[in-house]
Parts: C-alpha cells; sequence; structure tokens
C-alpha cells in the first residue's frame, strides 16, 4: 500500500501535468502598433513579450484578435482568461486584476501646429474637442473630466485611435493624447507632415499590462504566475532587444 507521501507526490505530478496542458485563452486588438498590430512582426512587442512569458511559464496559448471593445467585454464574461495591454484606471481596477507592467511609456499631447493648449492649464480646453477612441483610457479625458461632463469640452470617440489621427488632421478634434511610440506610427500612416506638433512634456507616463477578471476564481493565480514569468523574461536580452530605441 502506498504512503500517504507518495499519494501526495502523485496526485501532486498528476495536477502539474493538467495545469501544463492547460491552453491559456488570450485577445488583445489591432490597429496599436508597435504594441500590437496583426501587420507588425510577431504581432508587435507586446505580443512577443506575453507569449514569451508563457513560454517561459510552460503554458501553450491561443490568441485571438478582437476589437478592442469586444475583446475586453469578453474576457470580463469569461470567455478569455486574460487581454492586454491595457493601462489601469479606476473603471477597470473595479472588474480586473493587473498584471506587473509589461513596459513602461510616456504619453503626449497631440494638437494642431502652433497651438498652445497646454495640459497643465486647463482652460486652455474651454470650447475644444478632444479625440479619446472607445474603450481607451486618456489622461486627457481624466484630467479634464469635469469640464467635460459641464459641456466646457466637447469629446469625440471613434473606434480606433488611427481615425482620432486622421480627425486631427483634418481638424475635426484639436488634440489627442497617446504614447510617443504609437503616435509616431500614426502620424506615419496618415502622413501628417509638419502639421501636428506634440507637448514638450509628457501628460503621463503609464504601464501596459495583461489583466484578468476578477470574476474569475482562477485569475489571481494566473496573475501571480505570469508575474514570475515576466519578472524571468524581463532578465533576458532578449525582452531588451524587444524595446524600441
Amino acid at each position: 500500500m502506498p504512503s500517504f507521501r507518495s499519494c501526495c507526490v502523485l496526485l501532486s505530478f498528476a495536477l502539474g501535468a493538467n495545469h501544463a496542458a492547460a491552453t491559456v485563452t488570450l485577445t488583445t486588438g489591432p490597429g496599436y502598433p508597435p504594441f500590437t498590430d496583426r501587420a507588425a512582426p510577431e504581432g508587435g512587442i507586446m505580443v512577443q513579450v506575453v507569449r514569451a512569458v508563457f513560454e517561459r511559464m510552460g503554458e501553450p496559448v491561443s490568441l485571438a484578435w478582437l476589437p478592442w471593445k469586444r475583446g475586453y467585454a469578453l474576457t470580463l464574461a469569461g470567455k478569455y482568461s486574460a487581454t492586454f495591454p491595457y493601462v489601469r484606471s479606476p473603471e477597470r481596477e473595479q472588474d480586473f486584476l493587473f498584471s506587473d507592467p509589461l513596459l513602461s511609456a510616456q504619453s503626449f499631447l497631440y494638437m494642431h501646429r502652433g497651438d498652445t493648449l497646454d495640459f497643465d492649464h486647463p482652460d486652455s480646453f474651454r470650447g475644444r474637442v478632444l479625440c479619446v477612441p472607445q474603450g481607451y483610457a486618456s489622461p486627457l479625458e481624466t484630467g479634464l473630466r469635469a469640464m467635460i461632463e459641464k459641456g466646457e469640452v466637447t469629446l469625440e470617440q471613434p473606434t480606433d485611435i488611427l481615425t482620432c489621427f486622421r480627425m486631427l488632421l483634418a481638424q475635426r478634434v484639436d488634440a489627442l493624447s497617446a504614447f510617443d511610440l504609437l503616435a509616431r506610427e500614426m502620424l506615419r500612416q496618415v502622413d501628417a507632415g509638419e502639421q501636428i506638433q506634440r507637448s514638450v512634456k509628457p501628460v503621463a507616463s503609464a504601464d501596459l499590462m495583461l489583466i484578468a477578471p476578477k470574476n474569475n476564481p482562477a485569475s489571481a493565480d494566473l496573475i501571480q504566475r505570469f508575474n514570475l514569468g515576466l519578472k524571468q523574461v524581463k532578465g533576458d536580452d532578449n525582452y531588451r532587444r524587444l524595446l524600441p530605441q
């Protein structure tokens, strides 16, 4: 008759094997270069980092490319284990657990050439139109929320960030905020030339993270395992080579 210790070892091995075989279902969204973009090599920087982490964890993943709003909602509904990359916001904190940062980035204000909008002086935005894509957490929307609610600042919300840049170039909106790396690619795609300028100072710094729904009992363990794998991946030269210089 096997000992109690032997049974525990066998059970632990069986559970570990089943755990390793389980596929983690993930979703991300398109059109967010260089972070996530189906046209980019291997799906973009964040897709490469997340895949590397799960590979280090020894856990297979399946990745679905969905519109951001839909992927977010389906993850919250339990269709997917986690989604990425997202920045922290009060609304998201109510429903999701956040991983350690995949990457930290600075967000700047983008406006028409010669404009004098200044995030440190909210009154400069009075009567202006801002662009924030649906589902995005923007420091402009957060910082100017009171003026937006009073109707002193207008908010346009298209489905993607590229449309925001096109609207800015066409002077249909006055400003938007975006991570510098993302904005560089968007400005190239809309062929902005010298028509759009970036604020001298960043309006915010933020961390891009993988998020998992609080209503899933497995999420806390997933985030804990992911953070351990992420720490290991960040120590690799391959991680540093992924980051734009």
